[in-house]
Formats: C-alpha cells, structure tokens, sequence
C-alpha cells in the first residue's frame, strides 16, 4: 500500500473526520437514548440487546471507513462474535458480557467527541481564512448598511450595522437591558496587523492539530475496534481483579 503523499495525507485526515462526525455523532445519540433514555424496561433490555449485537457490523464497518480514509491497515476482530442466538437466554448473557461491544459504545463517545473538536478547529480555520482574504485587501467588501430591531423581554433596541472602509461598526441604538450598562458602539478593524495575526494564528492551530486529533481517532479504532490484543487484556485485567476481590472476601470470612 503505497504512503499518501504530505498534501495527500492532510486532505485523508480532513475527510476521516468529516466523515466521523456525523456517523459517531449519531450512534451517539442513539446510544445515549438507549442507556439513559428511560423508558419500559423490557423494550430498553430488547433494545440494548439489539445494540450490543449490531456493535459487530458498526465495528467491521468503521475499521473499514478508517482504514479506507487513512490508507491504514487496522486489522479486524475474528468474526462471529456470538454464538447462541438473539431470543436465547445464552445469547442474552453472551451479549451483555461482550467486552467489545461495549468498547464499541466508548469508541463512539470518544470519537463524536474528538471528531467535533476537529469539525471546530477546521470551521475556524476557514472562517480565518476568509477574514484573512480581506484583511490583507484581496477582496475588498462594498459599503454595506443594515439596521436590526432587538425585541426581546431582556433587551429592546436598534443595531445599526454599517461595513465599509476597512472596519464593521455597531451602533446601539436604544439599547435597554434593564438595570445593566450597554455599550452604545462597537468598531472592528478587520484589515488591522492584530486581525491578521489572529487569522494566521487560527490557520496554524488547525494544520497542527488537526492531524493530532485524526491520529488519536485512528488510536482508538485501533485500539477499541481493532485486533490489537486490548480487549482480551481487558477481560484478563477484569478477571484478575473479580477472582482477587473473591479471595478477599473468603478469606475474610
């Protein structure tokens, strides 16, 4: 499998995160309901049941997306996961105990919440850059006017919003927030060297940590999702512990 090339791999890191956010926000979502939701208990149990068993096809297919997006080589867990069927007490047992089922629910958690860090750094990378066409004057906006009407039962007024010139003005008018102070103007000067700063600085964030954040997506498909050997030193880690805590209290009786 041949190595992406430098530009290559940073679009390949760019579209694994694009892609993860709305697949593990979602199976987030889904799962959260599932667990905290509430509901009839038998339906929940029915529920969870079903969800511990598609965790093995959304395992499969996320090492595949990941691998697909990352030209990575995350290798598989053996397959099937369970053996007794669905409507069994066995098969019941089999999938509440499935350990990577359930790493399966914190591989979504984890990546809804990484993947929307890099949804965000990317956002205001691109907003950054297009503050940044305009504020070295590669694009120079026309004089644009706009008044705005403020009703709402905590503030009432005008805002007079007025682009032109190298800057954005607010200006309040009849401002009125109770008993607190309101500012009467705001100015920004978009083509100031600070402005240009803060959008460089923006850009530079996002190249630097976007491939952090696509990397540590990757760990976890490995990790959580992949063959790496993490859940059977899990179950072992777990085991040890559950056989010390029986020793424990034998000995104490």
């Amino acid at each position: 499998m041949s190595k992406p090339s430098f530009i290559g791999m940073r679009f390949r890191e760019r579209v694994l995160i694009v892609t993860t956010f709305p697949i593990a926000a979602f199976a987030f979502s889904v799962v959260r309901s599932v667990l905290f939701g509430g509901g009839f208990l038998p339906l929940m149990v029915l529920l969870l049941l079903a969800l511990l068993t598609f965790a093995e096809i959304f395992n499969a297919f996320e090492i595949r997306r990941v691998n697909w997006a990352l030209k990575s080589s995350i290798a598989p867990p053996a397959r099937p996961w369970f053996v007794s069927g669905f409507w069994t007490w066995d098969g019941a047992k089999e999938r509440i105990t499935s350990v990577r089922s359930w790493f399966v629910f914190i591989y979504v958690a984890a990546a809804a919440f990484f993947s929307s860090l890099g949804i965000g750094l990317m956002v205001c990378a691109w907003i950054a850059f297009v503050v940044l066409l305009f504020a070295t004057k590669v694009f120079t906006p026309g004089d644009w006017s706009q008044t705005f009407s403020v009703s709402d039962p905590d503030m009432t007024g005008h805002v007079d919003a007025h682009v032109g010139n190298g800057a954005v003005n607010l200006v309040f008018t009849h401002l009125d927030r109770g008993q607190a102070q309101v500012i009467d103007h705001l100015s920004w000067n978009y083509t100031s060297r600070a402005t240009i700063a803060i959008a460089l600085g923006f850009i530079a964030l996002s190249w630097a940590l976007v491939p952090v954040i696509s990397r540590q997506i990757r760990e976890l498909a490995t990790s959580l999702l992949g063959d790496s050997g993490a859940v059977e030193s899990f179950t072992s880690r777990l085991s040890n512990w559950i056989e010390r805590r029986k020793q424990g209290r034998a000995a104490k009786s």
